[in-house]
């Protein structure tokens, strides 16, 4: 638990010592965060800070498990393939299909 307590700091202050360092730095942080974890369970039950859960928490987005939806990879990948290619100079190819559908 210590580097939540850490990650807290950040979250509230702004600031942080890089490893190795002495100076501290401050900047303005935004935290993306992903878990296949119950965070509000490990809260109640202690495996996780309540502080810093609520600070992670303030934005959820729950989605459902890949692995029973291979039907809707291909399209994904189309999807993000376009989308980088409009946004890139190089243009990328999808990748062969290989999962079965």
């Amino acid at each position: 638990m210590p580097i939540q307590a850490k990650l807290l700091r950040v979250l509230e202050t702004g600031k942080f010592r890089r490893v190795g360092g002495t100076a501290t730095w401050t900047r303005n942080v935004r935290v993306v965060a992903a878990t296949n974890r119950d965070l509000a369970e490990l809260s109640r039950t202690g495996g996780f800070r309540l502080d810093l859960y609520y600070r992670l928490s303030a934005f959820t987005i729950t989605t459902p498990p890949l692995r029973g939806a291979a039907r809707g990879h291909p399209p994904l990948v189309e999807h993000f393939i376009r989308n980088h290619n409009f946004r890139a100079e190089s243009p990328r190819r999808s990748p062969p299909r290989r999962c079965s559908a």
